[in-house]
């Protein structure tokens, strides 16, 4: 009989909100309240999915969830972790089944001239504020630190 072949894969997830294409916010819009559609609806399919994919032992697909812990979220929602507050059931229910949640911070800002969020790079020490703040949340919110960023 031959060697078994053997294929390791990741699977990794950035838990964002719905992008305006897909009936999400439009980057020009201060502080909506945003569209989690996707986390809320889009899961609970995946999980299915990934749940009818099982490895030699019968162990289902796990999974790393990136959740946004940062200055835009605290904008809108006055928490920078606020997608782990508010969907605390969900995140628990994913570590329950083995996934690993992980911090997934986005650096956007609010520009008051051009009236729209952008990607700072420029700003080092506006960024660095924005990465500590979320981190600390993260960790708050969660009592642990990540593992993956």
């Amino acid at each position: 009989m031959g060697k078994r072949s053997e294929l390791s894969f990741v699977i990794c997830c950035d838990v964002d909100p719905d992008c305006p294409t897909l009936g999400g916010v439009r980057f020009d819009v201060y502080k909506d309240r945003l569209m989690w559609n996707g986390l809320t609806k889009g899961i609970p399919k995946v999980l299915k999915v990934f749940d009818s994919v099982k490895d030699i032992d019968g162990n289902h697909a796990k999974v790393t969830w990136f959740f946004r812990s940062d200055e835009q979220m605290k904008l809108i929602y006055e928490d920078y972790a606020w997608p782990l507050n508010e969907f605390r059931w969900l995140w628990k229910k994913l570590e329950s089944r083995g996934d690993e949640i992980g911090w997934h911070p986005h650096v956007w800002r609010w520009s008051e001239r051009n009236k729209c969020w952008f990607q700072e790079v420029n700003d080092e020490d506006w960024i660095s504020n924005c990465l500590e703040e979320g981190f600390s949340s993260f960790t708050n919110t969660t009592g642990f630190f990540p593992s993956s960023v």
